[in-house]
């Protein structure tokens, strides 16, 4: 006695997919088919390494453009001349604004930042998280004020 097997919920022996033909016997991959799959699984780990890296790549790149001219950590800060362009190596710039730029490195304790007046700014952390405003969208609400930084914990 066997029970019919709607047709719906049967593997079928082809598969056509973005990686090609994915064949099956009895509902089981073919061995091609198993390093098809297995392929894009590693190449799916790639992309997703190389995108989870990038925050951190960039902020790395960011800090040592800094360093090169002179920017040093927690002491001095780099503003643009001109507004940035197409030649500028900055990622996600905005065309329209001067840029100011200052690397913070709590390793050694906490930091206290003074801003001026009528400033627009946010601090971001190593990958790219938002951390807080300072400036006319932060707590001074653009009347410039000091701001604590402290590390984990």
């Amino acid at each position: 006695m066997t029970t019919d097997i709607p047709a719906g919920i049967v593997t079928p022996d082809r598969v056509e997919t973005r990686l090609g033909t994915l064949r099956f016997f009895d509902g089981f991959p073919d061995e091609a088919t198993v390093q098809t799959v297995y392929d894009n699984l590693d190449f799916q780990h790639g992309v997703q390494a190389y995108l989870t890296a990038l925050p951190g790549a960039v902020s790395y790149a960011l800090r040592e453009g800094l360093r090169s001219v002179g920017v040093n950590d927690n002491h001095t800060m780099g503003i643009t001349e001109t507004m940035i362009d197409a030649k500028s190596l900055v990622a996600m710039p905005n065309c329209d604004s001067i840029y100011c730029f200052m690397w913070l490195d709590l390793k050694e304790g906490p930091l206290v930042i003074e801003t001026p007046p009528h400033v627009v700014g946010f601090v971001n952390d190593f990958w790219g998280s938002y951390i807080g405003d300072v400036g006319n969208a932060g707590p001074d609400r653009g009347r410039g004020g000091k701001f604590l930084f402290t590390g984990a914990g």
